[in-house]
Formats: C-alpha cells, sequence, structure tokens
C-alpha cells in the first residue's frame, strides 16, 4: 500500500510537465491575440500565424482582439466589411476592393504600409468609424473619393478621418448626401489631413444635399492639393466652420 502511494506520486510528478508541456505547445500554435495574419493562400480553419494565415479580412477581424494589428501578407480581396466594433492596425500587403464602387470601413482602423486597390472614381466611406490613413498607405485607382462619414441617405453622428499618405481625387470631412436624399451628420465633422497625402480638392464637410448639426473642423499640416475648403461642396449644410493650416 505504501509503496503504491509512492508509485501513484512519482507519475503525478512525472506527467504534470508533460502535461503543460502539451498545453504550452497548443498554445504556441495559436494565433497572437495581438497578431494575426491573413494571405490569398490562407485557410479561415487556419489558426492565424505567419505560418498559418487565415485567407479572409472578415475572419480576421472576427477573431483579433480591441486594439490588435491585422498583417496582409499579400493581396487580399474584399468584397464589403461587416462592423466588430473594434480598434484595429492594419498592414502590409493590399486590399483589393475592385468591383466595388462604394467601400465602407465599419471599424475604427489604422492603416499603414499596405495599398488599396480600388477601381478609377470609387467612393471610400470611413462611415463615423475613427479611420486613419498612416504612412506609406497607397490608392492604386485615380480620382477616388474619401469620405468620414456616409453616404446618401444616412444618418451618422460625427466623424474623425485623418489623411498622412495616399492620392485622392476629393477628400471630405463629411459625407456625401444627393438631391432628395440629403447625408446628416448630428454633430462635429473632423478631418486631418498632412503628411504626404496629395488630393485634388480638400473639404471639411460634406458633398452635395447634407445637413450638418455642429461644426466642421480641418487641420492641414501637411500634404499637396490644388484647393482646400473648411465647408462644403454643392450645399448650404447651415453647419459652422473651423479651418487651421499650419503645413
Amino acid at each position: 500500500s505504501f509503496f503504491i502511494k509512492i508509485l501513484l506520486t512519482v507519475l503525478a510528478v512525472v506527467m504534470i510537465p508533460f502535461g503543460v508541456g502539451k498545453m504550452l505547445e497548443t498554445t504556441k500554435a495559436s494565433a497572437d491575440d495581438l497578431t494575426v495574419y491573413v494571405s490569398s493562400t490562407g485557410n479561415d480553419e487556419a489558426v492565424g500565424t505567419a505560418d498559418a494565415p487565415y485567407q479572409t479580412l472578415e475572419k480576421a477581424l472576427s477573431i483579433v482582439e480591441d486594439g490588435a494589428t491585422i498583417v496582409l501578407k499579400d493581396t487580399v480581396a474584399i468584397n464589403g466589411w461587416n462592423g466588430h466594433d473594434k480598434t484595429i492596425t492594419i498592414t502590409g500587403g493590399a486590399l483589393d476592393a475592385s468591383g466595388m464602387a462604394d467601400i465602407f470601413i465599419n471599424d475604427n482602423v489604422t492603416f499603414t504600409n499596405m495599398t488599396w486597390k480600388v477601381d478609377n472614381n470609387a467612393e471610400i466611406y470611413a462611415n463615423c468609424n475613427t479611420v486613419v490613413m498612416g504612412k506609406n498607405v497607397a490608392i492604386s485607382g485615380s480620382n477616388v473619393y474619401l469620405y468620414g462619414g456616409s453616404d446618401e441617405g444616412s444618418t451618422i453622428d460625427c466623424t474623425d478621418l485623418t489623411v498622412l499618405s495616399g492620392t485622392y481625387g476629393y477628400i471630405f470631412g463629411g459625407s456625401h448626401g444627393v438631391s432628395g436624399n440629403t447625408a446628416t451628420i448630428n454633430r462635429d465633422t473632423n478631418l486631418t489631413i498632412g503628411g504626404t497625402t496629395s488630393a485634388s480638392y480638400v473639404f471639411g464637410g460634406a458633398n452635395g444635399s447634407s445637413d450638418i448639426f455642429g461644426t466642421s473642423y480641418l487641420r492641414v499640416t501637411g500634404g499637396t492639393f490644388e484647393g482646400a475648403y473648411g465647408g462644403n461642396q454643392g450645399t448650404n449644410a447651415g453647419n459652422d466652420v473651423d479651418m487651421e493650416i499650419t503645413g
């Protein structure tokens, strides 16, 4: 009886490190909660590591923790963007939104060191999210429209768009409305332009038929463009304007 107890104790001591080792091995094989990888040749049933990346941005968005980074290993196609109420960074590779006339970014995102592959005249909407086009972001299409707000008929709270790189046709802090289908923003629009950004025209406010029940803030710290306007294009949105150029 005493011998059996000793034997069981020895076995337990030997088995515990083995169990811990297997547990650590499993954890190591899974993606870091704060960095996941996506590749066009990946698999959404994988674990999101550099060696076993996901295939779609949607899968990565659904898995990552708030504050995480999604690394694009190559060109990843998207055909939409479901909101996940997260704040993330997307870097590397490219997002291919070819064939999409309107592209909605439905999370708070900082883009860096990556390319947007979009059609000529495409419209990209931050859709009331905090969006930063950070350093070394390239836009493949020409005459691309970038909005801090949303599209026609929409009602959103406010906007917060920062653009530090990329080449665009027009950049608006507000939304895009059309006659008979007004776009509404209930509070302020916030647009910051700087870095190496290049655009034909920049507007702190909206494009087309819009209501802004707040102030349009435009801050310019750098970049090149033909014209910068604190207000709106083609509409009287009834809002105040606060514009500052320091670079």
